[in-house]
Formats: structure tokens, sequence, C-alpha cells
């Protein structure tokens, strides 16, 4: 018989922070609580700060570090399409996908936009929107799983009569081959550069996350389709597009999860959905396999 743990892993988006996981981080002794203040947000508030200021980060709190676990197996809305899609009703995890994000910073002249011709600017707000078509035109013809996406652009000085000087955006390249994330992101880089030259304008990368893609368990990932199959639920393998605790853990111990339907694919907003009946058919999986990993081996 084994003990069952519940844990709660803060900041896996790394939404206000420029970094990831860093609950599941700081437990799977990858990331240390103590350098927490050379991370910080758009307002210059760093990790650190807000740690304390929410009552965490104290000297003489308990280790954080997780001791050695049997499994992990961790239950997550889809975030995506495919379970409504295909009409199923669990999603078992085989692959959690690698991550590349890179911040860019385009560097050109902000000038009068009714005096300087055409053939004389240095537009960085349109050497930005060259590069995000770019991306987009490459991912398309990379094909799937691979995606990749523009997700935040701010401009300067954001005024009607001026060109942009200066703008500030964001890539997200992820797939579940390392060979293929590691040579398209290396492409990505070399296709924006040679924008900015021919455009004149200074570019600088700054890459703030690399995470190789992880495999699940397939012993758990067994584990969880027989469950499906015992509660007549009906299942599809997938990969998953979007980053977890999980695949912190993974190299840890054994580690599975589990997916259940996303209304639209929507989640991180007011409209995110997944039914009553599909949060319980969820939990019903997760109880059989936790009670098979805890009593039955």
């Amino acid at each position: 018989m084994r003990p069952l743990e519940v844990v709660s892993f803060c900041e896996e988006e790394g939404s206000r922070f420029p970094i990831a996981y860093w609950g599941s981080g700081n437990a799977a002794g990858i990331y240390d609580w103590r350098h927490a203040g050379g991370y910080k947000d758009e307002d210059g508030v760093s990790l650190e700060e807000a740690m304390r200021a929410s009552g965490f980060g104290r000297a003489d709190g308990p280790d954080c570090r997780l001791p050695p676990l049997a499994a992990f197996v961790e239950l997550h809305i889809e975030q995506g399409l495919v379970l409504e899609h295909r009409n199923r009703r669990i999603g078992i995890v085989e692959t959690i996908v690698g991550q590349r994000r890179y911040s860019l910073s385009i560097e050109g002249a902000a000038n009068h936009a009714g005096t300087t011709p055409m053939t004389l600017r240095q537009d960085a707000l349109a050497g930005a929107a060259e590069i995000a078509l770019k991306l987009e035109s490459l991912a398309s013809s990379w094909g799937e799983p691979l995606v990749a996406t523009v997700g935040k652009l701010e401009a300067r000085p954001n005024t009607p009569n001026v060109i942009p000087g200066f703008v500030e955006m964001t890539l997200d390249i992820r797939h579940s081959d390392e060979w293929s994330l590691s040579a398209f992101s290396d492409l990505v880089l070399s296709e924006i550069q040679r924008i900015a030259d021919r455009r004149r304008l200074k570019l600088a990368v700054t890459p703030w996350l690399a995470t190789k893609p992880v495999p699940m368990s397939g012993r758990l990932t067994a584990r969880v389709e027989a469950a499906c199959a015992g509660l007549s639920l009906s299942y599809h393998r997938m990969v998953s597009g979007a980053g977890h605790d999980a695949q912190l853990l993974a190299p840890l111990c054994p580690t599975t999860m589990i997916f259940v339907p996303s209304r639209a694919g929507i989640s991180h907003s007011p409209d995110e959905y997944t039914s009553p009946e599909q949060l319980a058919e969820g939990a019903a999986v997760l109880v059989s396999v936790l009670y098979d990993l805890a009593y039955k081996e």
C-alpha cells in the first residue's frame, strides 16, 4: 500500500514572470526559490517581492523539494479542440511537446508619417509584421504537430502619425519531436535576422524558455487506458500541445496525464468550460488509476 498526496503548483504558465513551471520546478530541484529576485514582471516587481507579499519565500519555510515518488498522475482540461472534435471523453497523453520561447526587440527609426518617403523608412512595426507572417507561413508549410505563435506585440511610440521606431514581440514554437523543434527554431531565427537586415533594423533575440518533448510512462498510460475501458469511457491517445507540470516530474518518476474535454478548446478565459459530467468522468479515471497504484501494486 502507498500513501496518496495532492499538490497544487504555482506559476505553471509563466504569464506574469519570464519563467514557467516555477512551483514544480522548485519541487523537482530544477529551480531555487532563492534566485527569485532575478525575474521581474512588466512593472519591475520581482518574483521574490511578489512571493514575500503573498507570504511565501521565507528562509525558515520547509524544504519544497519532493521526496522520491512512485508515480505522478496529473488530471487536466485539454485546452484544445481534439477531444471535442473526435467526440472522445478522455484524452490519454503520450507526449508533452517541447517549447522554445523568445523575446524579440526590433529597433528602427521613429519619424514623421507624412514627411518620410517609403524608401527611407526603418519601420520597426512593418518589420515585425513581416516576421509574424513569415513565422505563420513556415509553420504551415512544416506541418503538424508543429505550431508557432506571435502572442505579444508592443510598438512604440504608438502614435497615429509617427512611424514606429521600436517593437517588442514574442515567439512561441512547439513540437513533440526534439530534432524538428530545434531545426525549425533555427530556421525561424535565421529568417527573421534576414528580414531585419534587409529592412535595416536592429534585432535582439532573447531566448527565455527551452524545454524538450517529454514522453509519458508507457506503463501508466496503459493503466489509464485500462481504467477508461473499465468505466466504458471512450478515449484518444494524443500529444499535449500545452506544457504541464507533469513534464518536470517525468524525469523523476513514472508520470502520466489524463485530459477531459474543453468546450471550443478555450482556456485561461471566462469562457473556459468543461461540464460537471466531464469533470466527474475525469475524476473517476483518476480514482481508478490511483487506486491501482496505491493498493494493487
